[in-house]
């Protein structure tokens, strides 16, 4: 876990030599043994932070693919509402009848694709936010680290 964790292991040397000088005869100085062995739980912090940087690595993996594919979304919703809003779904619009039928499916249709932009779009303001926080973990993780 970086500097901190060798810090606590070279304190830990340090006052052991120090006390191997003092003490009674027959009777060492020694630091007293921990409930809770912090040199296992450095070893158990280093492979959860470990886990945690290599799930931070996947998700940036997994957040360019879904920008990818919302960009593809975006994209063939756009190209194929400028196909909806110029078709006459081979009604013919000469009919005043047949006029409000296009009309009234190109209103669907186009709300509809419309739905699938801003289902796209509120992805990404969300990945983006994600990834605002997987840096600044990945940052702090990188001065843990040390």
């Amino acid at each position: 876990m970086g500097a901190a964790s060798d810090a606590y292991t070279k304190a830990v040397s340090l006052a052991e030599k120090t006390l191997s000088k003092a003490g009674a005869p027959g009777k060492p100085a020694v630091p007293p043994k921990p409930r809770l062995d912090p040199e296992q739980a450095i070893v158990e912090a280093s492979k959860a932070f470990a886990a945690a940087v290599k799930a931070m690595d996947e998700f940036t993996k997994l957040s360019d693919d879904l920008e990818a594919a919302n960009a593809k979304l975006k994209q063939a919703a756009k190209q194929y509402a400028g196909v909806i809003k110029d078709d006459d779904f081979n009604l013919g619009d000469k009919d005043p009848k047949n006029k409000k039928i296009i009309a009234d499916v190109q209103k669907i249709m186009l709300d509809a694709l419309k739905g699938l932009e801003d289902l796209a779009g509120e992805s990404d303001d969300l990945l983006d936010d994600i990834d605002k926080a997987v840096v600044k973990a990945t940052q702090g993780f990188g001065r843990l680290k040390g």
